[in-house]
């Protein structure tokens, strides 16, 4: 679905949701790499257990190459689990979600929260009584580089968290004490130096030292990655 200028993340997804008529949404960015089971394994389990809401699963980040993983993103796996962490930080990984159409047209689809979508989207789906799950591997290969790290701190950053942390507060989702503390971890976590930034994703990431492939992933499917990377 074409659109003539950037809308947005929200937007974006939200006007591709228009046109998705069976009852699951699957989503992924376009230079991520499926797992060559990922959807497989994701319909295996949403037949087994059909009370599940939204499914995710865990994700490998690389760089260049697909095989030279350099972080393991984890995700708990029951809904209350995923819930408890979601309280203090975005414990999901959007690219390898499988969530029920009717759910997200139910919460009104994507808010437009600058680079924050996809937490806000998750709370409110736990709001509205959506069930989560997440399978115990990586099913999603997502391309992280440098330079995205890199941008990924200063004060515009800082004061759009705790503008977004005060919503949260505001609308129910977190307590005042959650509000006040998650504040001043991501403030310091913005206006951190970027190696200490990565020392602060190693306490709630796992992570694998390049070339080293976690157990459970499997090969990865017949989308070739780009040939030039920005």
């Amino acid at each position: 679905v074409p659109l003539q200028q950037n809308v947005g993340l929200g937007a974006a997804m939200n006007a591709g949701l228009a046109h998705c008529r069976e009852p699951y949404v699957a989503r992924m960015d376009s230079d991520d790499l499926c797992d060559h089971e990922r959807f497989a394994e994701q319909w295996r389990v949403l037949r087994e257990r059909p009370e599940i809401d939204c499914l995710s699963s865990w994700q490998a980040d690389f760089e260049y190459d697909p095989a030279q993983t350099f972080r393991v993103k984890t995700v708990p796996e029951t809904h209350d689990q995923i819930v408890r962490v979601l309280r203090w930080r975005n414990a999901i990984p959007h690219p390898s979600i499988v969530v029920k159409r009717d759910m997200l047209l139910r919460v009104g689809g994507y808010r437009a929260v600058l680079y924050l979508e996809d937490y806000d989207l998750f709370l409110r789906l736990v709001a509205e009584g959506a069930r989560l799950y997440a399978i115990q591997q990586p099913l999603i290969h997502v391309r992280v580089t440098h330079r995205q790290r890199l941008r990924r701190g200063g004060w515009q950053y800082a004061v759009r968290d705790m503008k977004f942390r005060w919503s949260l507060y505001r609308d129910g989702h977190i307590s005042l004490f959650n509000c006040c503390v998650t504040m001043l971890v991501y403030s310091g976590f913005r206006l951190a130096p970027p190696s200490l930034k990565q020392c602060m994703y190693s306490t709630v990431r796992r992570t694998r030292p390049s070339g080293e492939e976690p157990a459970s992933l499997g090969t990865v499917g017949s989308v070739s990655p780009p040939t030039a990377y920005s």
